[in-house]
């Protein structure tokens, strides 16, 4: 779930960066903007996963279905995920200003795209995260480089359901008197 949604960003920002500047080469990368990162000399657009946090606005919730119409089967409770994901571009220094165009066109575009949908209608929306100084001090520190252009945003209730039946409880088919 958490590849297919960073999968899902990366290959619709790489259709809209390559229509928008006409590329002909892939710039985004999902992976660690690193030191020891692979970044080519022409530069890239870094989609990094920071965190993944539970939702718990949603409450919690039991899943307990009547498959057969006999028993109740009963799984495990979901959990909805919200993942901070920071996308950074990444250029030689002579092209500062190419990264800022992309991290401008990306921000559009996420700004323009909040709602995603994979394959299966599962969805996920997209919004930017205030980040201070510190912590931006702290995120690149973490990856041993100095600051990039950066957006830090929050991928909101990414289900994670596994569909594990847990147990198995018989139906209740008839009410018993006579206690």
């Amino acid at each position: 779930m958490i590849y297919n949604t960073l999968h899902i960003l990366t290959t619709n920002l790489t259709a809209h960066l390559r229509l928008r500047f006409g590329l002909h080469e892939n710039i985004v990368v999902a992976g660690s903007p690193g030191r020891d990162s692979a970044s080519g000399s022409a530069g890239n657009l870094f989609v990094t996963l920071l965190n993944a946090e539970r939702e718990t606005a949603a409450g919690i919730r039991f899943g307990r279905n009547n498959p057969a119409g006999e028993g109740y089967a009963q799984t495990s409770p979901a959990w909805q995920l919200n993942l901070y994901v920071m996308f950074s571009s990444i250029f030689p220094d002579k092209q500062y200003e190419e990264g800022l165009k992309v991290l401008s066109a990306t921000i559009a575009y996420l700004q323009s795209h909040t709602r995603h949908t994979d394959a299966a209608g599962s969805g996920f929306c997209v919004e930017p995260v205030n980040t201070t100084f510190g912590e931006l001090s702290s995120i690149w520190g973490m990856f041993g480089r100095s600051y990039h252009p950066a957006i830090i945003c929050k991928v909101r209730l990414l289900d994670i359901d596994s569909d594990t039946v847990t147990a198995v409880s018989p139906a209740v088919l008839r009410k018993e008197t006579g206690l």
